[in-house]
């Protein structure tokens, strides 16, 4: 109902300001990357019919603010599933300085002209597009921001399924 809608968004913006005003400074610890996508793809309600294809270095461990990076890539994966026809597929490279992690799927992509307004706050691309879901349009703004502060980028393009390519470079810190 409107009033759970209201109070959701509510603690959303101000879950995001205080973010924002580093007061919820979390630890940064050494995580799994491959286990918490898996989590993440594994608990996704929205997947239903969709085949998701965690495709990630699966012994690879980077220091990140877990809870932060959760809903980073939560809010891209599940805006992948959301588009996407029926695959998602998540990738990864690394090398001795960066990871890259490639969450592509087979909807109908984001065309160039769109792909930096889709990171500002409460944007959308077409309204008629906007799914049933508890869509606020600051899903890529907070993500983008998340990434930004462990010092990676977004980066998007056109997937060789068809629609969008979401890479995230992230620095490997050393130790």
């Amino acid at each position: 109902n409107l009033g759970d809608d209201v109070s959701e968004m509510k603690e959303m913006i101000d879950n995001y300001l205080a973010f924002a005003r580093g007061e919820k400074e979390e630890k940064i610890k050494k995580i799994n990357i491959f286990r918490l996508i898996k989590t993440l793809c594994d608990k996704d309600v929205i997947s239903g019919s969709k085949t998701i294809k965690n495709k990630v270095i699966k012994n690879l461990y980077i220091n990140i603010r877990p809870l932060a990076m959760k809903r980073a890539l939560l809010n891209i994966i599940s805006n992948a599933i959301s588009y996407s026809k029926n695959t998602v597929e998540i990738t990864s490279i690394k090398n001795d300085n960066f990871l890259n992690i490639f969450i592509e799927d087979d909807g109908q992509g984001i065309p160039k002209n769109k792909r930096e307004e889709v990171f500002k706050a409460f944007y959308r691309i077409d309204e008629s597009r906007q799914s049933a879901s508890a869509n606020t349009g600051l899903g890529l703004t907070i993500a983008k921001d998340i990434i930004q502060g462990h010092g990676g980028r977004v980066i998007l393009s056109t997937s060789d399924l068809g629609g969008l390519k979401v890479e995230i470079t992230l620095p490997i810190k050393r130790s």
